[in-house]
């Protein structure tokens, strides 16, 4: 279905943070929604920064669910630490096309 804009609506992933208490849904809409799965009537928090043109970009959460990673439409990675929502997310740059899929390593933080 189309937005008032015309623009496609719809979520391109979703996942589960390592407790299976939050639930991360990357949205055409350009954001990041973490649902609360134990409180479901608490408000998501919502993340921005990031271009989501097509439902190829994809997002996930860090192994110990502090982070998130999403691709983007502009060419870039980006970070955001899940407990301060407001604040910009960090923009990793270097790809020369949109950056689809990303995953944080399971056993190496640092990867």
């Amino acid at each position: 279905e189309a937005s008032a804009t015309g623009r496609a609506r719809g979520i391109s992933s979703l996942s589960v943070n390592h407790t299976r208490t939050k639930l991360l849904a990357s949205s055409n809409d350009h954001h990041i929604y973490i649902f609360d799965c134990v409180l479901p009537e608490v408000e998501p928090t919502i993340f921005s920064g990031h271009v989501h043109n097509t439902f190829y970009v994809k997002s996930s959460f860090s192994p110990d669910g502090r982070y998130v990673v999403s691709g983007s439409s502009d060419d870039a990675v980006y970070i955001w630490d899940v407990s301060t929502p407001l604040l910009p997310p960090i923009r990793l740059v270097g790809h020369r096309g949109e950056v689809s899929d990303v995953r944080w390593c399971p056993t190496d933080m640092t990867k």
